[in-house]
């Protein structure tokens, strides 16, 4: 597993914007320092190699699901008051993911957490497990926000698979979950040359990494739960057609 700090600052009595901060480490505890600048949260390295961004955000109550939707764990919060509360508090949070993997790639972890994990705070975007599909599968948020509709779609159509059973499908197969987008893109984009080409190759990646993980599965003895994940996966692309 990997860890991350999160500091995410609430508006006080004395007006200003919201914080949210994220670093390769406890961000209390020297990634950087909290200043307040024109009225404003702003977040600056400490000079020795720290980590972190700052982003706006809205604090909630419900910051913690947010993050565990995120499929990060909360392991500690420190709170910390600005002037006495007066100009609002840090909350900074030791996170958790199983994968430590996914925290190599510093930049590009932050370049897709910072915005989706505002837009959740913000209200912009739905407050759901798809959001775990940023870190563990390496997807933006509008990305994440396609699988969704997917999902709903597959809903409405009477599958009867969960949210959370499909997400941890698609979690545990990053590389198929990124082709699905792939393959939302070269239908939909407007500037595919040979779009029928474009779709069979796609789709063919699709198949051969589906047998390839159906095949380690009964080698391994998974047995149906092996055959359900794949199920989930074709179903993801309107029956595997």
């Amino acid at each position: 597993s990997g860890r991350a700090g999160l500091a995410i600052g609430a508006e006080g009595e004395g007006g200003g914007g919201d914080l949210l901060a994220w670093g390769d480490g406890n961000v209390g505890g020297g990634d950087g320092i909290i200043a307040v600048v024109d009225g404003d949260f702003e977040v600056a390295t400490d000079g020795a190699g720290g980590k972190t961004v700052s982003m706006a955000g809205r604090l909630s109550p419900e910051a913690v699901p947010v993050l565990e939707n995120f499929g990060l764990s909360v392991i500690e919060e420190f709170p910390f008051d600005l002037a006495g509360g007066r100009l609002g508090w840090i909350h900074d949070f030791l996170l958790e993911t199983g994968d430590a993997h996914v925290l190599s790639d510093w930049e590009g972890l932050r370049a897709r957490v910072e915005p989706a994990l505002t837009s959740v705070l913000m209200g912009a975007q739905e407050n759901d497990g798809f959001n775990a599909l940023t870190i563990a599968c390496q997807l933006g948020t509008e990305s994440a926000g396609w699988l969704r509709a997917y999902f709903r779609y597959m809903r409405q159509t009477g599958v009867t698979y969960g949210l959370m059973t499909v997400v941890d499908a698609l979690r545990r197969y990053p590389r198929i979950a990124r082709d699905l987008v792939r393959l939302f893109e070269t239908r939909f984009a407007p500037d595919v040359a040979d779009r029928a080409l474009a779709q069979e190759q796609v789709l063919a990646d699709i198949e051969a990494a589906l047998g390839e993980t159906l095949a380690e599965q009964v080698e391994a003895g998974a047995g149906r739960h092996g055959r359900c994940d794949g199920d989930e996966l074709r179903l993801a692309l309107g029956g595997g057609e």
